[in-house]
């Protein structure tokens, strides 16, 4: 069973790969070598199987895109009530979560 931390990893990988032209690999399904190697947003299929993939992350963690966002805007704020740079907080926020 994936933790909601590898969850949101993956969701994150998926959408950095097709931002980047590249077809998502899909786990759940496995490697195929008649997947492409480039993601063409015009192709139902593509799109079809990018959709399927983050629908099914998202069913297997429903709420950690909010918590990821929420935690961040936590993050945010208390920066700006530091006034410091958000890159600064990255360990504190670490230490809270564990």
């Amino acid at each position: 069973m994936k933790t909601e931390i590898q969850i949101l990893r993956e969701i994150v990988g998926t959408i950095n790969a097709v931002r980047d032209g590249y077809y998502p690999f899909n786990p759940a399904r496995g490697y195929s070598p008649n997947d492409p190697e480039r993601f063409n947003p015009n192709d139902y299929a593509h799109l079809r199987n990018f959709y399927d993939h983050i629908t099914g992350l998202s069913d297997a963690a429903p709420d950690v895109l909010f918590e990821a966002y929420y935690e961040l805007a936590l993050a945010w704020d208390k920066a700006c009530l530091k006034n410091q740079k958000l890159e600064t907080l990255t360990p504190d926020i670490c230490t809270e979560a564990t």
